[in-house]
């Protein structure tokens, strides 16, 4: 898992280095020509072609041309070569001559060895690429050199990134991209297309960096005066391997690599034997692994490229200590950190001091360990301080999460610690979440970043009239670019810049306990091997708990959802062994409470517990159950809502009866089938047609009816995501969506509630994650009568990002979601069970508990297929008062 940051391979590769603008010479013509053809091929990156030219133009020049043309043309000989000769010892050489007078007075053959010198220097040493860098901009503005400027504006932005500011790399990338299309600079579009590839792979957006690297490789094919792109395919294979795709991998791998043997180009091949290795440990083949990172190691050495050292450096750790060898695995992870320090690579830095923490525990070194641990751990949180987005800085906890995880282990095991395990695991899980939480909005959430949402919007819009692959193809790739930018810069509803999380602002153990009621229990689940733990959190103490390996456990739980899924009555064998392994060793901690709040890990965000317990504990008969993405979370959810109630006073917002037959546009709005792992609606095929919701309209009457006062119910034409936007919803104790839902496990940002479009207004009708946060809700109860509202990807220890997540961003308490496709009558009768309840004045959690027994006794065993996909996320104890009385009606048909 950690050796996905090898994706930094790409980010950190050299740029095309050589102006295409020649050193003012007298001399023979004939040599210039040769200077500005090699230059031509260098800014095309096409270095394989231009190094020859330039080692021509450097032998003429010496016996019939000026020094200066000869120092030009070394200067790209040098760059030219950073592929076969030692990293350091070049950098020296330009060290030296940019030292001489001849060059210090030629701001033009200055520059050619600055650009060389960067270009060598980022695979060498970055603090001084940075110096070098800069030194570029500054002279290519006072030159006039436009196409200089921004190219190092983009290599600023890559050194930004392995520095750990993935804010200004973020923002020097994306200006660098859009710069070089204005100025027609091919090379450059290449880069930076790559580059942004790379990027969102090492924070952990592997479909979105698959999308990249494809435009990249499409790109690079219109435009074969590039040469090969190494970069795009060296993503590609980094994305495929994240992606498990091994075979596919494979075969770019071994293309690229007999261009590079071909090219003699080392530190391409160098990268590709760590990606083969990579492949190799995946297919189980230990021996062929360790035989490609030692080369990769040799050649690293040998050449001086820091950056790749420490990347096979870490490779062996890694591969050591899966042989039990954990004293070789110790010196490799000691010499991966000393080859990233003195690379100056901040931002895999904390990756690597985890991994020698790790092997100093297992080792039994436990004081060195944690001290190796927290040094990591104040790394991550430094870089925090820089991420663009909310967005981003969950991604950023996704990638970390080892270190988490292997921090926590030594407390949990080891030290014995629950409170130290506890700060540990609350460091990480639902962080961003917790941050939004934390943080009042300074401005309207829904203000900021309007113009990107509306084009967004726009492009959906004409996806739903797009009639062939082509087009919805093209519209696609538009999309992706668009929502790039979007995930980067959106603050998840804050409309603030995201604060750093300083350890004083952690939500402290003390704090839970004060916001749980002396009957109500919180367990933390926290999956790792070869044991997992819980942690039972009550107001009188918190305790740890062992429990088998991840393994075992998520394979039960998958055993045991199926079960469920298929509607198996009392036979469920995996959901009774699921339960011994998982909850009987803690189910002593809930007996006699009146709530029990979950906190999940991996594949048990799934898991509906309430059901599994139930099931197993008949003569209890179930406690109410609700999900929440972490203690912390819960703490804050719970603070937030004291401070909200005054604005509420309206009970109801309820959307229902949505027309699909009469969605706007030509092309029809659909989902794939149930598990096809598609969504449909976002192939480049055409989409199946959504079926209308017969019993939608009624349900949210029904809500209506129950809550009573001043409810306000929009259905048929009035059913339109724009009606749901003008609503000030700051005023309303429940929102219910009676609507056709889906989830996307590849781009979790396109899940989406469909309701009505409006293209006059702009809207498309898909209520997707990135509007939900900017709702500006404070309900106490969201209702999602849609499926799959809590399936989406699981980012390490942040959690899993699902529609039901954004509604918690967006304002709301506590939210209804579905952990799979439902059915549409016995679904009614538990939402009537359920409005019933909360209006006798039930809490959330106990009303969803009270609704699926009398809905079981009502249907039997046939209804558990339904009922057990029902679950609470949130803070299940919220209450909802009405008195009945007449609603007002929007639409209708």
């Amino acid at each position: 898992m950690l050796r996905r940051v090898l994706a930094i391979v790409a980010v950190s590769v050299a740029f095309a280095t050589s102006s295409r603008v020649c050193v003012t010479t007298h001399a023979a013509p004939d040599i210039d020509a040769q200077l500005q053809e090699a230059d031509r091929l260098a800014w095309l990156t096409d270095w394989t072609s231009a190094l020859p030219v330039y080692v021509a133009a450097e032998a003429r020049a010496r016996t019939s041309g000026t020094l200066s043309q000869q120092l030009y043309a070394k200067f790209g000989r040098l760059r030219g070569e950073m592929q076969v000769r030692a990293l350091g010892d070049l950098s020296d050489k330009l060290a030296r001559d940019l030292a001489r007078p001849i060059v210090a007075r030629d701001d033009r053959l200055r520059l050619r060895a600055l650009t060389a010198k960067g270009d060598i220097d980022l695979e060498w040493d970055v603090q001084a690429a940075l110096r070098d860098w800069q030194q570029v901009r500054q002279l290519a503005g006072a030159l006039g050199e436009k196409g200089w400027e921004n190219r190092a504006i983009g290599e600023l932005g890559m050194i930004a990134f392995l520095k750990g500011n993935t804010g200004e790399a973020t923002k020097s990338v994306q200006q660098a991209l859009e710069t070089a299309r204005a100025l027609g600079d091919v090379g450059g579009e290449l880069r930076y297309l790559s580059a942004i590839a790379n990027g969102l792979l090492l924070a952990g957006y592997s479909q979105m960096a698959l999308g990249f690297t494809d435009r990249a490789l499409g790109f690079a094919a219109q435009h074969p005066e590039t040469g090969f792109p190494f970069v795009a395919n060296s993503t590609k294979v980094l994305t495929l391997i994240e992606l498990k795709q091994y075979d596919e991998a494979e075969r770019f791998a071994k293309t690229a690599m007999t261009q590079a043997q071909t090219g003699d180009r080392r530190i391409k091949e160098i990268e590709l034997e760590m990606m083969l290795s990579r492949i190799a440990d995946a297919r189980k083949q230990p021996d062929q692994a360790l035989a490609y990172l030692e080369q990769a190691r040799t050649a690293a050495a040998t050449g001086q490229v820091q950056r790749l050292l420490a990347d096979a450096e870490e490779g062996l750790a890694e591969a050591y200590r899966a042989r039990g060898d954990l004293n070789t695995a110790a010196r490799h992870a000691v010499a991966a950190v000393a080859a990233t320090t003195a690379a100056g690579s901040r931002f895999t830095l904390p990756i690597r001091i985890g991994i020698q923490a790790g092997i100093s525990a297992a080792q039994g070194r436990v004081t060195t360990a944690d001290r190796l641990y927290d040094q990591g751990t104040d790394i991550v949180e430094g870089i925090m301080v820089n991420v663009p987005s909310r967005t981003a800085e969950m991604r950023l906890v996704g990638v970390m999460s080892q270190l988490y995880a292997g921090h926590f282990a030594l407390a949990a095991g080891p030290l014995n610690d629950p409170e130290k395990a506890y700060r540990i695991i609350e460091r990480a899980r639902g962080r961003a979440l917790a941050d939004i939480l934390r943080v009042v909005p300074s401005d309207d959430p829904r203000a900021a970043d309007d113009e990107r949402l509306r084009a967004i919007a726009a492009l959906q819009l004409r996806l739903m009239r797009a009639r062939t692959a082509s087009e919805r193809q093209r519209l696609l790739d538009e999309l992706l670019e668009v929502e790039q930018r979007v995930t980067v810069s959106l603050n998840g509803g804050t409309g603030t810049r995201p604060a750093a999380f300083p350890r004083t602002s952690e939500v402290r153990i003390a704090a839970v306990q004060h916001t749980l009621a002396p009957t109500e229990v919180l367990v933390e689940f926290v999956l790792l091997e070869p044991r997992s733990y819980c942690l039972a959190i009550t107001t009188h103490g918190v305790q740890l708990v062992p429990l088998p390996g991840k393994l075992r456990i998520e394979s039960l739980s998958k055993r045991a959802r199926e079960e469920l899924q298929a509607g198996r009555g009392s036979e469920r064998p995996a959901s009774r062994e699921l339960y011994d392994a998982l909850l009987r060793p803690v189910a002593a901690r809930w007996h006699g409470a009146s709530r029990l709040f979950v906190v999940p890990d991996g594949q048990l965000h799934l898991l509906p517990f309430d059901t599994v317990i139930a099931a197993n504990e008949p003569d209890a008969g179930g406690i109410p159950v609700a999900i929440v993405p972490s203690a912390s979370v819960l703490a804050l959810l719970r603070t937030k809502a004291e401070t909200a109630s005054a604005t509420r006073d309206r009970p109801l917002l309820a959307i229902g009866g949505v027309p699909y037959d009469r969605m706007t546009g030509s092309g029809p709005v659909g989902a794939a089938p149930a598990g096809s792992g598609s969504t449909g609606f976002f192939d480049a095929a055409m989409p199946a047609k959504l079926p209308t919701l017969p019993r939608a309209e009624s349900e949210v009457r029904m809500a209506a009816d129950v809550l009573g006062p001043r409810s306000v119910v929009l259905v048929g034409d009035a059913a339109t995501e724009t009606a749901l936007k003008k609503e000030d919803l700051s005023r309303y104790e429940v929102l219910h969506l009676a609507a056709h839902g889906f989830a996307d496990q590849k781009f979790p940002e396109r899940a989406a509630i469909v309701l009505l479009s409006d293209v006059g207004a702009g809207d498309d009708g898909l209520l997707q994650p990135r509007e939900i946060a900017r709702l500006g809700l404070r309900a106490r109860l969201v209702v999602l009568s849609a499926c799959d509202t809590a399936v989406g990807p699981t980012i390490g220890q942040e959690g899993v990002l699902n529609v039901a997540r954004a509604f918690l961003v967006g304002g709301a308490s506590s939210v209804m979601m579905t952990l799979w496709p439902v059915s549409d009558a016995i679904s009614a009768a538990l939402m009537h069970q359920f409005y019933d309840h909360l209006a006798r004045g039930d809490d959330v959690s106990d009303s969803l508990r009270a609704s699926k027994r009398a809905v079981l006794d009502r249907f039997g065993p046939e209804s558990i297929a339904t009922i057990a996909a029902f679950q609470i996320v949130g803070d299940g104890a919220q209450r909802i008062g009405k008195p009945k009385a007449a609603s007002q009606t929007v639409g209708g048909r």
